[in-house]
């Protein structure tokens, strides 16, 4: 599974390289690297495999958390900067990137809490980690949208 996610990256990295400035690769790149484990987390939920959805969660959530994290410097500067220089209303968009970042990790946290949740019954379990995959997406397209909309 790490194989076929670093193979898929580097692929998506190999495309993006001609024509993007170094924010917009950064932030392009990113994008598709998270895409890639949500698929695979994706999955892990649909075959009901817990191992492969603890560990693409795993990654998932390292790898949000490292691009959507603070770094030794203003997480709103790191936003902002990897923002494409020409979009317009940056500082609005890096608030409602923070926004996302709080409600992925409120989400990556309900799906393993669903997991390790022996009191709840197999289907209610898998309800609470399906909903908060659905909540991770549309907080994705959402922020996905907003860093697309360059106006």
């Amino acid at each position: 599974m790490k194989k076929r996610i670093l193979l898929s990256t580097l692929a998506v990295v190999t495309a993006l390289t001609t024509s993007l400035s170094a924010a917009e690769f950064d932030l392009k790149a990113n994008m598709y690297k998270l895409n890639i484990e949500l698929s695979e987390l994706q999955r892990g939920l649909m075959t009901s495999n817990k191992v492969a959805v603890r560990v693409a969660l795993e990654e998932f959530a390292r790898d949000s958390s490292a691009i959507l994290s603070d770094d030794g410097y203003s997480f709103k500067k790191k936003i902002y900067s990897s923002l494409p220089e020409d979009m317009k209303n940056k500082k609005h968009k890096v608030g409602l990137a923070m926004k996302a970042a709080r409600k992925m990790d409120l989400n990556i946290k309900k799906i393993q809490e669903a997991l390790a949740n022996e009191d709840e019954t197999m289907l209610t379990r898998k309800r609470h980690a399906q909903e908060a995959y659905q909540n991770i997406l549309g907080t994705c397209f959402e922020c996905h949208n907003l860093v697309r909309d360059k106006k």
